[in-house]
């Protein structure tokens, strides 16, 4: 399938979409206005597993309410469990503050990962220490994490950092440059970033 990519402007923030989707797909991308912030997730349902694109559904259908209160994650487990697929989750609310940086909040679970890129340069990944135990195994456990001051914040599925690699996915300015390295289908990213002032 062809690689697409996309941005939306939200409340000062830039959001870019890219996908490169695998014939099965289930990869799953969700941006919710939510009138002064926005909430944006990714979810990564299982791919040998039965139902991964419906757990990736499940997932994106929850993030709004699980990027407000990681607590929810355990309700979604419990629930994937029974139905029998499995996802990762990243899902945060972002906000452009006064300093015209970003701000975010949220929570993650599974193998996708998420970093903030700060404005002296340093990467602080916000996914560090994550249960790598998916949602809809039983045993998801959320990663709570909060960060601010950020020129940009990256999200990527492991389909997409196995293309491309850590260094060069945190090196991009924007997603266009993915779009030139991905050999292969199978790879999302998100990256938010303040909008530029219209010329």
């Amino acid at each position: 399938m062809a690689k697409r990519l996309e941005t939306l402007r939200l409340y000062g923030l830039e959001i870019d979409v890219f996908r490169a989707p695998a014939r099965t797909d289930h990869d799953r991308v969700v941006v919710h206005d939510l009138g002064t912030a926005v909430v944006v997730a990714l979810a990564d349902g299982a791919g040998g597993l039965a139902h991964a694109r419906r757990a990736a559904e499940r997932a994106a259908e929850a993030a709004r309410e699980i990027a407000l209160s990681p607590s929810r994650m355990l309700d979604l487990d419990a629930a994937l469990l029974e139905e029998g697929g499995e996802t990762t989750l990243v899902a945060l609310v972002g906000v452009r503050s006064p300093d015209g940086l970003v701000t975010v909040r949220g929570a993650s679970a599974g193998d996708s990962r998420a970093w903030a890129i700060l404005e002296d340069g340093r990467f602080v990944e916000l996914t560090e220490g994550q249960s790598r135990k998916r949602l809809g195994s039983g045993h998801a456990r959320p990663h709570p994490f909060a960060c601010s001051g950020a020129c940009r914040v990256i999200v990527a599925s492991d389909g997409l950092l196995d293309a491309i690699g850590e260094r060069t996915l945190l090196g991009a300015e924007s997603l266009a440059a993915w779009c030139d390295l991905v050999p292969r289908d199978d790879a999302t990213g998100l990256l938010v970033r303040p909008a530029m002032p219209p010329v």
